[in-house]
């Protein structure tokens, strides 16, 4: 589905990415949308219908070894059945011959990461309980918008990754 108006087109006019995109069908922003440089090899994971509801792009990584299966989420921090949902899929489509990378926004300003504490409401618990039981680490240690960490990286290989830097934002987005 392509938000009327703004092509992929539009979105990269070199042609230098494959886009993956969900677009937001009503309401204000646009979904979610991940840019991979050509030169990475990708095929999308089509999701049941279960999922239908969810902003999300599920990706695998083909030329590395093991394959990289990738969850790109647009979350919304006030609907605690989101939450589930989100977790329900990614569990549902993470396996352990791959390893797992889930990044994006996740509005839990909440969440101390050093420490592994939160807040204690609903939303924010379950997010936490869920990486910690599986075994996923935060790898961002940044502030991504103004005082908050909002935006995160989540692996279950601590080997996969070697560092996250801050960057300036890219188009109008407000993250770092």
């Amino acid at each position: 589905m392509v938000t009327e108006g703004i092509s992929s087109g539009l979105i990269d006019p070199c042609n230098r990415f494959t886009i993956i995109r969900r677009d937001r069908c009503s309401g204000r922003g646009g979904g979610v949308c991940a840019l991979i440089d050509k030169s990475i090899a990708v095929a999308e994971v089509a999701l049941s219908g279960d999922y239908l509801e969810l902003e999300l792009v599920v990706f695998d990584v083909l030329n590395v070894l093991p394959t990289v299966r990738m969850f790109v989420p647009n979350y919304d921090q006030n609907a605690s059945h989101y939450v589930n949902l989100v977790l329900d899929c990614v569990d549902k489509y993470s396996c352990n011959s791959r390893s797992s990378i889930i990044l994006g926004d996740f509005n839990l300003p909440n969440i101390s990461w050093p420490n592994l504490h939160c807040s204690n409401d609903y939303i924010h618990q379950t997010f936490l309980s869920f990486v910690i039981t599986r075994g996923f680490i935060q790898l961002v240690d940044f502030h991504t918008r103004e005082r908050n960490l909002l935006d995160i990286i989540l692996t279950d290989d601590e080997c996969l990754v070697t560092s996250v830097l801050p960057d300036a934002p890219s188009g109008h987005s407000d993250r770092t």
